[in-house]
């Protein structure tokens, strides 16, 4: 296992029990979504996108850096809503 997807999975699972019950459907998306661009800034140390993007476990299909710019342009969400459990 490489050290991009240990540090994931433990940023991933520091996330899940900072909430008390287990997040589920949209919320358990969001909180993978955070995992990764945390995993991806602490392991490229830098904040561009495309060297966060290089430090993520892409297991999914879309493309890391498109899925990280999607979240960083989307306005719906303020982050106060949806992390407000973690400040």
């Amino acid at each position: 296992m490489s050290d991009n997807v240990r540090r994931y999975r433990a940023i991933r699972d520091a996330l899940t029990h900072a909430y008390p019950l287990e997040p589920t459907g949209n919320l358990a998306r969001h909180l993978n979504t955070l995992a990764a661009l945390i995993s991806g800034i602490v392991g490229s140390k830098s904040t561009q996108l495309p060297q966060i993007a290089a430090k993520v476990p892409s297991a999914s299909k879309p493309e890391p850096c498109q899925t990280l710019l999607q979240v960083v342009r989307q306005r719906q969400h303020s982050g106060r809503g949806l992390f407000s459990p973690l400040c």
